[in-house]
């Protein structure tokens, strides 16, 4: 998830520091010989015969480049928060019980990101998923199933990026306590299908990358 709260405060600093400027009459004189390629001057600060050396375009320049590099390594490094604790195919305790996705336990409200790009092919709630969203990702040729949400956080045809919330984890439907199951099938689906349909998410790269180990 990007993080906004890091440009909001530097964005406030900025805007203290120019109510401060007007508050007490600072005088602003242009620097020389530092002239920054937008022909915006750079002012020094003047206060009781202090001088200091303020630029706000260069400092607001720099500020919002950093909250660029946090978003950038943000979506770089985007995953699944919690442990896996169960894998897909069979259970070993219930041999003829075929899992069909990755279970994540993590607590309830934790974000769950889209692992790609992709549509909003269908949201719902039953008996057994819970609330769930369901994602096309054209690019990989994708679907990923996302069950037993507690909330919900996107609509049917809506276009989704990577790493953005589509729910929060929950414990909706059958389900012994709060975690994602996490599904994936090659193509196209819009519903939950038969097991056969299913591949492991370990096989699909961009999903595996994200995954807890």
């Amino acid at each position: 998830m990007i993080r906004k709260d890091g440009l909001i405060g530097r964005m406030l600093f900025m805007n203290v520091l120019l109510v401060l400027a007007l508050i007490f009459s600072l005088t602003v004189a242009g620097c020389e010989n530092t002239q920054p390629s937008n022909n915006l001057p750079r002012p020094n600060v003047s206060i009781v015969g202090i001088r200091f050396s303020i630029n706000p375009w260069e400092t607001f320049s720099r500020l919002l480049a950093e909250v660029e590099a946090e978003t950038q390594e943000e979506n770089i490094n985007i995953g699944y928060t919690g442990i896996v604790f169960c894998e897909f195919g069979y259970r070993p305790m219930w041999p003829y019980d075929f899992h069909a996705g990755i279970d994540i336990d993590c607590p309830i409200g934790t974000p769950i990101p889209a692992v790609a790009d992709g549509i909003i092919v269908s949201v719902g709630e039953n008996w057994n998923s819970g609330k769930y969203v369901v994602i096309y990702h054209e690019t990989y040729d994708i679907t990923t199933f996302h069950l037993h949400a507690s909330e919900i956080w996107v609509s049917e045809g809506e276009y989704v990026t990577q790493s953005q919330t589509i729910a929060l984890v929950g414990s909706t439907g059958s389900s012994t306590g709060p975690h994602l199951h996490l599904a994936v099938t090659p193509g196209y689906s819009e519903y939950y299908p038969d097991n056969s349909a299913f591949t492991n998410p370990r096989n699909i790269d961009i999903i595996n990358d994200i995954l807890p180990t």
